[in-house]
């Protein structure tokens, strides 16, 4: 995830966005570069280039000496009619984000206002809209790159929070002398009481534009969580595929995988994102690769090199995708078994059951992970946790490297029996609570030892 990059792309969808709706008229100024790095929280190169990849698409002018000025026109009929034509087909997703997203953005909210200073301002800057501003300041606080790029993804998809009313900028105004938790609590409630007033007038509108402008049979868009908008996510849900393959026999150890020209057939990606992807992979010791021949499956410890690029962007966005799941794993598994039937329940502690007499409790990942994929009833929960697993795969090769002559199966043996013992009394919080202490537990070790093996072990702390 190339930070910078990322950044000057929110910036850019977020003006693009307020142009295209008419919140932002031809002639109309935005915010000067420094207001806009203050609020944003990113350098001024970035701004600059994010205006300037504004200006290259015909949106506004740049000029050194003054703010930037939109100058495309656009008639407020066509800026109802795109804002039917995105919204209406995205109207199922943002009720589910709506209903659902709480159980993900909460608990970060949480955590992230956690020792608030008395003298923070939680409003900083009038640039953004508020609900935008005030997450990315207390999200910030955990200082973690995945969970920051998780929500521009759903601000990008859902957008209308974008568009801040006067009423939330009246808001924003009242609170901008006061500071310190109570603050940050009296803004929280305003913000979401507006809120609510938003999505009621965007289903209104919604409604009324289905039907105007003849958009009934509009197939519908889904969220998708993109960490990436080119290669490296192919790459790593590639190599998170077939990790996972490997781990449950698809590809059995000392088999061979197929070859390069099935694999990306079979996957839909290039020949070449496939022989990078093995390349990394037999970096971690997943796989042994032969010239002109197809690669055997290896699963070996390796002392592989955490500081090589490929290997430890991997690393980071496993350690990012650990934190987000500890924090919002219990609110989500608790969600998920409160509303599910006995025959479910019962599906699950069958699961870890087996588990056990197999031997196999490392797999308690994958069973944790598939349960809450398969079972939740937001799709917005479905798709991040999807996700969230493909970056969790890739603890599988660090703890062989971590774990190097001893059991994967009796490290995670106690957090099995204590899991069975919880589903059988039907105690889903004390599941739920344990599954989360599972996953910190292990961040915990994996970021001590990445940073044992590092030669810059300062940059693995938070």
């Amino acid at each position: 995830m190339k930070l910078e990059s990322d950044l000057k792309r929110h910036i850019c969808e977020y003006y693009e966005a307020r142009i295209l709706s008419g919140y932002y008229g031809c002639g109309d100024p935005l915010p000067s570069i420094h207001k806009v790095s203050a609020a944003f929280q990113v350098s001024v190169p970035t701004v600059r280039d994010a205006l300037t990849a504004l200006e290259q698409q015909g949106y506004v002018t740049v000029d050194a000496r003054k703010a930037a000025r939109v100058t495309c026109r656009i008639p407020l009929s066509v800026c109802r009619q795109n804002a039917a034509e995105y919204f209406v087909p995205r109207a199922d997703g943002i009720l589910d984000l709506v209903r659902g997203g709480h159980l993900l953005l909460l608990p970060c909210w949480n955590a992230g206002i956690e020792g608030w200073k008395k003298e923070e301002n939680p409003f900083p800057s009038d640039v953004i809209a508020p609900h935008v501003v005030l997450y990315i300041t207390v999200l910030n606080r955990l200082q973690n790159r995945l969970l920051i790029n998780l929500y521009w993804e759903i601000l990008h998809y859902a957008r209308f929070p974008f568009l801040m009313r006067q009423e939330d900028a009246a808001l924003s105004g009242s609170m901008a002398d006061r500071q310190g938790p109570d603050a940050l609590a009296d803004l929280c409630q305003g913000l979401t009481d507006t809120f609510t007033q938003h999505v009621k007038s965007l289903f209104t509108f919604i409604e009324e534009a289905r039907i105007g402008y003849s958009l009934e049979q509009t197939a519908p868009v889904p969220f998708q969580w993109r960490i990436y908008r080119h290669q490296p996510q192919l790459r790593y849900s590639f190599a998170s595929h077939l990790i996972r393959g490997i781990m449950y026999h698809r590809y059995p150890v000392g088999s061979k995988l197929p070859s390069l020209s099935c694999l990306a057939k079979q996957h839909g990606i290039s020949v070449n994102t496939v022989r990078r992807t093995l390349n990394l992979l037999e970096k971690l010791g997943v796989v042994e690769s032969h010239q002109g021949k197809r690669s055997t499956v290896r699963m070996e410890a390796a002392a592989f090199d955490v500081d090589e690029p490929e290997i430890r962007e991997g690393l980071r966005l496993y350690l990012d995708a650990l934190h987000i799941v500890e924090l919002t794993l219990h609110p989500v598994m608790l969600h998920v078994l409160e509303n599910a039937s006995p025959k479910v329940h019962t599906e699950l502690e069958t699961g870890f059951t087996a588990m056990r007499e197999q031997g196999k409790s490392n797999a308690c990942f994958e069973v944790i992970f598939a349960f809450i994929i398969k079972h939740s009833a937001f799709a917005i929960v479905r798709e991040c946790y999807n996700t969230l697993l493909d970056l969790i795969t890739w603890g599988f090769p660090l703890a062989l490297y971590r774990l190097f002559g001893h059991s994967l199966h009796e490290q995670y043996l106690d957090f099995n029996i204590r899991a069975e013992r919880h589903l059988q009394d039907q105690d889903w919080s004390g599941f739920s609570y344990g599954c989360m202490g599972l996953m910190s537990d292990e961040r915990r070790q994996a970021l001590a030892f990445i940073s044992q093996k590092s030669g810059r072990p300062t940059d693995w702390q938070h």
